[in-house]
């Protein structure tokens, strides 16, 4: 049979959303230098705490963050102090970084 074309709108599966990201930066010092064996924490809005070291140049990261939560950030280091940071995690977070003040 013959007849006038119809228009069909077809919907495909959507993207999975995102449970987790990252959060990651470096502990430095004024003149830029890395503070090692700092220690990061990450404290949510439960205070579930987690915990890294700063490696050798004060990088640190934190996988498998839950999108949507807001994060204290808090750093301990001998010789230095920091201020504590707040962050709401939406995606990935780099270069969330902490400047050290001596004692």
């Amino acid at each position: 049979k013959t007849g006038a074309p119809i228009t069909v709108q077809v919907q495909g599966p959507s993207a999975a959303p995102r449970v987790s990201d990252s959060v990651s930066g470096r502990v430095i010092t004024t003149g830029g230098h890395g503070v090692g064996n700092a220690r990061v924490t990450m404290t949510d809005s439960n205070g579930n705490v987690r915990t890294a070291i700063t490696g050798s140049f004060g990088n640190y990261r934190f996988d498998n963050v839950t999108v949507g939560g807001t994060y204290t950030m808090a750093v301990q280091a001998k010789r230095y102090t920091f201020t504590p940071q707040t962050v709401q995690v939406n995606d990935n977070t780099a270069n969330l970084d902490f400047l050290a003040q001596p004692l």
